[in-house]
């Protein structure tokens, strides 16, 4: 299982760092994990040049790891020197336009956020309530019958709320979690970094950076000193707020970008043609087999799948991924088998029973026109190397001997059909869950055209590619919603004091001692002026 192999590696890395800790705790009356390593009293000078420990701090509590560390301060106050100086007063005044177009962006993305987050949520509501309405108890059959005869309409109605959540072994193959993880951190690292300039710009003092190991997966971080944040007027700390959103946005249209002049270059030079051949158009190269696969050592590294029972593999769309994750329901097969009359007749039928255990020696067979079922080898039946006659019916079989049979729908039987050469064609069978064969499988429509070419490089890149910017939007618009925690929240907070006029002490405002009260006049104004109003009317 996929998830095995994941906690296996990742129990040892946890125990060992916890015994390393340990060790260095007991044997050298200190920590490789201290919870303040500031603090000199008791540790070795070597083990502080050692380890280049002076300025960092980590600290461990179970499966969360923390690193802080203040090593980026020289060049980030070096940065926002630079900007404070005259001499480069334009280049702030360009990076200040930057930064307030992300502003705008920043709460135009909060709208977008929480409109969709309404929208998706309303939608499911809605259709739940109208599922509820109109499915009756004695429509149950009717339904269920009409989804076995219009199963892709009836996918295509359950995916109107156009959200697809990547959820590693049931959205998308387990084996893409590592590319997910590295996708994610590496956004909110860019993220993060937006924060820091948008600090530098503000002349925000650093406190540290640092990231952070939790359980599986990491993340960054950027702290401010938040006493001189909180004198900022909400214009200034707007900027810094929004600052990691919009890189995550520069970065998908940058991301967006390269996509669209890398297909273009492609069409137009065929570059990766060199390197690469497109065999989309026949069906899927294999790339990798997960090692406890049963698969493993029947699909060979490079041969091409051709077929997935009598369903050609070849064209445009993901017919893999439609196929055997269930986005349309797998159709019946469209003919049977001719098999011996007398020989079928004889065979047990203890298969086929409710209370039969599953053996992977013989599958339940059923013959349409004499409503006869029986166990026969599935082997022997399906992937014979001597093909057997296709038959919709008995009379299309060679002799009268014969008679058409199929797979009995209780068994789970896929034949996949692939080829390692133009004319070697073989066919393997699977007993067992389709979407095990997606989770289990990597395929591409690439092939190399060379031996030294990494068979699965082209899939790995642009599988990558799709999570980053996937990772990168996602991260804008979460980071958005005013919600405790999140950019979005702060970034409402100072916004409704711009609206209101009522901003947080400024840098001006803390030297002289004044507030700006324009809001409290304008209400004082009103009020005098209502009262004059009214004293006019006795009078």
């Amino acid at each position: 299982m996929p998830l095995l192999d994941l906690l296996l590696p990742l129990s040892i890395f946890w125990i060992g760092i916890h015994a390393l800790n340990a060790l260095l705790k007991n044997f050298q009356n200190d920590t490789l994990l201290p919870s303040n390593v500031n603090s000199t009293s008791h540790r070795p000078r070597t083990l502080v040049r050692k380890w280049n420990l002076s300025n960092t701090t980590l600290s461990l509590r179970f499966l969360h790891l923390v690193i802080h560390t203040s090593a980026c301060n020289a060049p980030y106050d070096a940065f926002a020197d630079k900007l404070r100086n005259r001499r480069h007063s334009r280049m702030k005044r360009w990076i200040t336009t930057f930064y307030d177009l992300g502003v705008v962006l920043g709460w135009i993305g909060m709208l977008v956020a929480v409109c969709g987050l309404a929208w998706t949520a309303g939608r499911l509501c809605w259709q739940n309530f109208e599922h509820y309405l109109t499915t009756p108890e004695h429509h149950v059959s009717a339904g269920i019958h009409r989804r076995s005869l219009n199963g892709i309409e009836e996918q295509q109605n359950s995916h109107l709320l156009n959200v697809t959540p990547i959820i590693p072994g049931v959205t998308v193959p387990f084996s893409h979690l590592p590319m997910i993880i590295i996708a994610v951190f590496t956004c909110q690292l860019f993220h993060e970094f937006g924060h820091a300039l948008g600090g530098a710009l503000e002349s925000a003092p650093l406190v540290s950076v640092g990231a952070s190991f939790t359980v599986l997966f990491p993340s960054a971080f950027v702290q401010f000193s938040q006493r001189y944040v909180e004198t900022l007027p909400p214009q200034r700390k707007a900027r810094i707020i929004s600052a990691g959103p919009w890189h995550n946005l520069v970065l998908w249209l940058a991301l967006f970008a390269v996509g669209r002049v890398g297909v273009w270059v492609e069409r137009s030079m065929s570059v990766g043609r060199l390197l690469y051949k497109d065999v989309g158009d026949v069906g899927c190269v294999v790339v990798g087999v997960d090692g406890d696969s049963p698969l493993n050592g029947y699909l060979p590294l490079g041969s091409v799948i051709t077929q997935l029972d009598d369903t050609e593999l070849g064209g445009k769309d993901d017919i893999w991924t439609i196929y055997l994750t269930g986005l349309s329901r797998a159709k019946e097969q469209a003919n049977g088998w001719c098999v011996s009359r007398q020989s079928f007749k004889d065979a047990s039928n203890s298969c086929c029973l409710p209370t039969a255990s599953s053996t992977p020696l013989v599958s339940c067979f059923t013959s349409r026109q004499a409503q006869v079922r029986g166990c026969l080898d599935p082997v022997e039946v399906l992937t014979s190397s001597t093909p057997r006659t296709r038959c919709l019916q008995d009379k299309e079989c060679n002799t009268n001997l014969e008679m058409c049979v199929w797979p009995d729908k209780t068994a789970s039987l896929m034949r996949i059909r692939f080829r390692e050469s133009a004319d070697d064609d073989k066919t393997v069978l699977w007993n067992g869950p389709r979407k095990e064969v997606w989770e289990q499988v990597i395929v591409s429509k690439y092939i190399p055209r060379f031996w030294f070419v990494p068979l699965g490089a082209a899939t790995v890149i642009a599988t990558f590619f799709e999570y980053l910017m996937l990772a990168t939007l996602s991260l804008y618009l979460f980071n958005l919603l005013p919600l405790p925690m999140l950019d979005g929240s702060q970034l409402l907070d100072t916004g409704l004091n711009m609206l209101s006029d009522t901003p947080d002490r400024d840098l001006e405002s803390a030297e002289d001692g004044r507030r700006t009260g324009r809001w409290s006049k304008r209400c004082g104004e009103f009020i005098t002026a209502s009262i004059t109003v009214r004293e006019k009317e006795k009078n």
